[in-house]
């Protein structure tokens, strides 16, 4: 074979590597991607809503508006007293059941406003969560989708390389063939060889070139 023939298989050789190789590549990094995409996916649910470190903040939050709460009211219900000895009444067991009656709204409507500002703020998490898994997954459908387009161009790319290596093997074989007919019939036509040997050589009494002797 020529060397230009055997350039021409190494180039067929090469792009066929080169198709499998880009195809494997390919599958290769869709793989590792959807991989990070599900364990990305599976630590959202492991971690569904607030943080313990969130929730603890919550809390501390809470205790300390309750002590603000309780200065307040002690700061208003010593002020009241004050202000009721300073006209002469006397405090009555109404006054302070009715001191305390408030005191005791005024804690739990705080208690539950702080509930209700963590369970607002865990529900928005969550929210928030479900619409990251909701766009995790549609990028791991695009990774299983190029992983497999992957597989496909190096299955693809292989068959479509052998397949032009055998054509550009055939096609040299011809060339070769070819030149070789017209060299021993220029020899025939010189006396050289002997005309009815090229012919059978060639196959036959036609030339499958296009001449004959």
């Amino acid at each position: 074979m020529s060397v230009l023939g055997t350039a021409a298989l190494i180039g067929a050789g090469i792009t066929a590597a080169s198709g499998i190789a880009s195809g494997v590549g390919t599958a290769i990094g869709a793989k590792k991607e959807r991989e990070r995409i599900d364990d990305e996916i599976e630590r959202i649910r492991r971690n569904r809503g607030l943080t313990a470190a969130e929730k603890s903040r919550f809390e501390a939050a809470a205790t300390a508006e309750a002590a603000g709460i309780e200065r307040r009211l002690q700061a208003e219900q010593g002020e009241a007293l004050a202000a009721q000895a300073a006209t002469g009444g006397a405090v009555s067991g109404r006054d302070i059941f009715l001191r305390e009656q408030a005191r005791q709204q005024a804690r739990t409507e705080a208690a539950v406003e702080a509930g209700q500002r963590e369970q607002m703020a865990d529900l928005q998490r969550r929210a928030e969560q479900a619409a990251r898994i909701s766009q995790l997954e549609g990028l791991r459908s695009q990774a299983e989708q190029r992983r497999i387009a992957g597989i496909t161009t190096a299955i693809t790319g292989g068959l479509a390389g052998a397949q032009a290596i055998a054509d550009r093997a055939q096609e040299q074989q011809d060339k070769e063939e070819e030149r070789e007919y017209q060299i021993n019939l220029e020899k025939a036509r010189q006396g050289l060889l002997d005309p009815d040997q090229v012919r059978t050589n060639a196959g036959g009494l036609a030339n499958p070139y296009g001449a004959r002797i």
